[in-house]
Formats: structure tokens, sequence, C-alpha cells
């Protein structure tokens, strides 16, 4: 991926403004932000960056002002959340779990 100002200046250039691929995106989203429907204030937005430069259409969509900044901060949040998912647990044998009534002291295994 281009650096930050790189990038930058590639997007307010003629050669993003004139590119084929986001022009085609424009046309086939029908001149619609493709999450809210509206018209207004419409950018382009890369769904990947691996062809930066030479984009094709599957790379990009189209979005109204708003919604792109909603997926933008999306998109950053979950890249930097410091959470993470535990691992998956691998489908096999069924667990073996014990039941324990510490009440009456009674236990009960569940497959």
């Amino acid at each position: 991926m281009l650096g930050s100002s790189r990038y930058s200046k590639y997007i307010q250039s003629p050669a993003w403004s004139t590119n084929p691929a986001r022009l085609a995106e424009l046309r086939l989203s029908g001149g619609r932000c493709r999450l809210c429907n509206r018209r207004e204030r419409l950018t382009v937005h890369h769904r990947t960056y691996v062809r930066l430069g030479q984009e094709s259409v599957s790379d990009l969509t189209t979005l109204c002002y708003d919604c792109h900044e909603m997926v933008t901060a999306e998109l950053r949040k979950r890249k930097y959340s410091r959470k993470r998912l535990p691992p998956i647990i691998p489908v096999g044998a069924p667990m073996e779990r014990q039941l324990i009534d510490s009440t009456s002291g009674w236990r009960h295994v569940v497959l």
C-alpha cells in the first residue's frame, strides 16, 4: 500500500477522478450509496488496496460521505482492537462435563 501522504495525493489526483473502475462503480451503483441509498456527497471506498492505482471494479464500493466515515471508523476499530477471539476448539468427541450439586454432593457426567 502507498504511504498515507501518497495515498492522499492519489485520491485527489486526476488519475483517481477519471479512474475507469471508479467511474464504473459509480455507474453500477446507480449513483447511490450502497448502504443508505443516498445520492448526496458520494465517495468511492477501497475495499482492498491490493491493486491501488490499478483498481478493478470489485475493489471499490460507492458510499456517501457519512457511510464512508462510519465504515472507515469501524474497520480501523477492528484493525487496532486489542481484543482477540479465543482459539476455536476443534470439533471431535463430545467434551465431558461434570455437574456438581454442592448441597447434596452428587455428580453427574454429561457428554
